[in-house]
This record gives structure tokens, sequence and C-alpha cells, in this order.
């Protein structure tokens, strides 16, 4: 897929590039999920905060994270746009423009990459 529509579900990424840009976020926040459930990055926005953890449902920190746990921001107005560029071991997560920037390393094996996102929000996603 060159580009198109991230629906719900799950897109594998293998070895690819991608750009995801989300706007139009519901007051519900908006949520992206990078990995597998055992092992994911998490980043959602709700309001004005955004938070990046690579924790597992138990509370234990996530292999792809490298020991990191979670990363929190609040910005002074409300999130109303996200880009995203992920590869095979960085994230890069831009809220509103720049006001606000993640930059990660994600450790997935080459089977456990792939991003779903929650209904939320108007997406794009497109192969770089």
């Amino acid at each position: 897929m060159e580009s198109g529509k991230l629906e719900w579900g799950k897109i594998f990424l293998g070895k690819k590039t991608v750009r995801l840009t989300v706007d139009k976020i519901s007051p519900d926040g908006w949520m992206l999920f990078a990995g597998q459930p055992d092992n994911e990055a998490v980043f959602s926005v709700k309001e004005n905060r955004a938070e990046l953890s690579f924790l597992t449902k138990t509370g234990g920190a996530s292999a792809c994270g490298g020991g990191r746990e979670k990363r929190t921001g609040i910005l002074a107005g409300s999130v109303k746009e996200v880009e995203i560029l992920i590869d095979s071991s960085i994230m890069e997560i831009f809220i509103n423009g720049g006001e606000m920037v993640f930059t990660t390393r994600i450790y997935l094996q080459e089977k456990e990459r792939e991003l779903r996102a929650s209904r939320t929000g108007q997406m794009r996603l497109g192969v770089l």
C-alpha cells in the first residue's frame, strides 16, 4: 500500500518507513499502538495531554522500550493534530505542528512491526 487510510485493525509495517497524520481528533482522544499487545509502545492524546508509554497491561516495562516506561507532556491548548514517523528503530511524534515532540527508539522484531489505532480522528497513512 503506497498510501491510504488506516482503519481500525492492524497494518503490518515489515521494513517500511511510514508517516501517519491524524487530525480532527475527538475530544475523547486518540491512541496508536506500535508493536504487538505483549510488546508495544502506546501513544495517546486527550484534550491537552500527550503520553508515550512502554508499559505492559500488568505495569511492567515492554521490551521494545529498552527499559523506559512512560513520558507525558501537557500542552497549553488542546491536541489538534499529530504526525508520526516510524521506521525499523525510531518513532518521531510531532504534536500540533511541532509544539511538542517525542522522539524515541523502539525495539521491535520485524514480525512484531504493526500499527493499530483507535477509531477517532481522520487518519492518513503514507509509505515513505
